[in-house]
């Protein structure tokens, strides 16, 4: 369909222990988005330790969440807006809060597409974890029985203490770290790529270069869909296979389509 956009990459240190936390970023990537698109922003934090990591900053939502032997934990949240006026530079409004004073870095993306196509990752995130060298970062299927997508594929790794990876995995750009703030924080490393992947494939992406540390990775794939399909009218996944919303005709008092009805969620469904 067409490759989403990558507007925004950058980095932020907490510079120390606390529990509540707001970033403050430095840009690898810092370009204006038009105000009448579909962005998608997503924060990954690092945080030392264990805690359970949350956020009062509305409109953000929690979308992964991970930790590798009590010595690091990673958390992914993302926020959608659309049409949004976004003044140079803006950045949107974020708080960490932690269960527990900790030291935490942080990584901020917005991905867009344009006013009729809405950023969406596909469901099945990449997610690892462990405590050695070359972190792995986890292959991502296209199953969202689209065809071909055109993605946006990025690659995110936290890690204990300062240890980071030197350069990004192969074939990935716009590299990035934030070291954490002494060797009882947390670093935080990320690198993207555009990449076509067909129906049933993975985006798989090399390991990352790393010496040996407790560690976190998330890997997400976004893509560009019809807004008005991923607002209600898309594919559904129901009693495992997909399903597509058909208009309902009222006939001489019965409802009638011309394939099988089934009734998920209180809607009528055809099988597609």
């Amino acid at each position: 369909m067409a490759f989403p956009t990558t507007a925004r990459r950058g980095g932020s240190n907490s510079g120390g222990d606390a529990t509540t936390w707001t970033p403050t970023f430095v840009w690898v990537t810092n370009d204006d988005i038009p105000a009448n698109v579909y962005t998608r922003w997503y924060m990954f934090v690092a945080s030392d330790g264990n805690p359970t990591l949350s956020t009062p900053s509305p409109g953000w939502v929690l979308n992964a969440t991970n930790q590798s032997a009590g010595s690091v934990r990673s958390t992914v949240w993302y926020k959608d807006e659309a049409n949004v006026p976004y003044a140079p530079g803006f950045t949107p409004a974020f708080t960490l809060n932690s269960s527990v004073a900790e030291s935490f870095t942080a990584i901020l993306y917005a991905v867009y597409g344009t006013s009729a196509l809405k950023p969406e990752a596909i469901g099945n995130i990449g997610v690892a974890t462990g405590n050695s060298a070359n972190s792995t970062n986890q292959a991502v299927v296209n199953d969202t029985l689209r065809g071909t997508l055109d993605v946006s594929s990025i690659v995110y790794r936290a890690g204990d203490a300062q240890v980071e990876p030197a350069a990004a995995p192969v074939s990935y750009t716009n590299f990035q770290t934030r070291p954490g703030s002494s060797t009882n924080g947390a670093a935080s490393a990320a690198a993207d790529r555009n990449v076509s992947v067909a129906a049933s494939a993975s985006v798989a992406p090399a390991a990352w270069n790393v010496p040996t540390e407790q560690w976190v990775t998330f890997h997400y794939c976004t893509y560009l869909w019809a807004a008005a399909d991923l607002a209600g009218g898309g594919v559904k996944v129901w009693n495992g296979s997909a399903w597509v919303q058909k208009p309902v005709k009222v006939w001489n008092g019965s409802a009638w389509v011309t394939k099988p009805l089934k009734v998920w969620n209180g809607s009528a469904w055809v099988l597609a």
